[in-house]
């Protein structure tokens, strides 16, 4: 009984000095649940527009057709209220969800006057490429186009059968000068020649079309570029 009562005493002057060394101000970190999301207005009929994040503004300036924002820091995580809004007029919203440390995009697609507002929300791996390589990935946002695939000037294919409202994940390609062309999947008709390309090596490039248009002289498509920023 003796030892036990020894044990006993040690062991409480051991805890009792360990928290008198323990200094009291001390601020324990927390783990950090932020997130970024970037805002791209890709709806042909919209006009300008602000994101909302549960009644937040996200965005400085009303964003116009084809206009996008840099990746934005959001203070938290986790599932949120995502609203279109021109002044207080609320044009579209829908819940999307947002994990912690990771980066977003959040595409405005669909149209207005046939009430087919739909975000394309898509979860971005932007680590850095490998040496000498970019990264690049399409988006069909075109609401009455075809699937496409998206093919360089040597007829290597880089994507293939993108449906409206689909992202591809983040390829690698090798940082050069590309000259591309988007074909129609079922008949490879051609649709747009696009501008000659210079992928910089570390560049993370996102390729999407946008527009209504028409199937039958195959006119209307337009096709931008963001690079991710920060």
């Amino acid at each position: 009984m003796k030892n036990i009562v020894q044990i006993f005493a040690f062991f409480s002057m051991v805890v009792l000095g360990w928290i008198s060394c323990t200094d009291p101000t001390e601020v324990v970190p927390q783990p950090t649940t932020a997130t970024r999301i970037m805002l791209i207005n890709a709806s042909p009929d919209v006009g300008s527009i602000d994101f909302y994040l549960n009644g937040e503004k996200l965005n400085a300036s009303p964003l116009t057709f084809r206009d996008n924002t840099t990746y934005l820091t959001v203070s938290r995580s986790g599932t949120f209220l995502a609203e279109v809004r021109q002044g207080s007029r609320t044009l579209f919203n829908q819940n999307i969800f947002l994990q912690p440390g990771r980066s977003h995009s959040l595409f405005l697609t669909g149209a207005v006057a046939d009430t087919s507002l739909f975000y394309v929300a898509t979860l971005d791996n932007i680590d850095t490429p490998a040496l000498n390589k970019a990264k690049l990935r399409f988006i069909n946002l075109s609401p009455n186009a075809p699937a496409f695939n998206v093919i360089n000037s040597d007829s290597t294919a880089l994507f293939n059968n993108a449906t409206y409202r689909t992202a591809s994940n983040f390829v690698e390609l090798d940082a050069q000068t590309y000259s591309l062309r988007v074909l129609a999947s079922s008949d490879r008709s051609l649709w747009l020649n696009l501008p000659i390309y210079n992928f910089e090596n570390g560049g993370i490039y996102t390729l999407f079309v946008s527009n209504l248009v028409d199937t039958a002289s195959r006119t209307g498509l337009r096709a931008d570029t963001i690079i991710a920023q920060y």
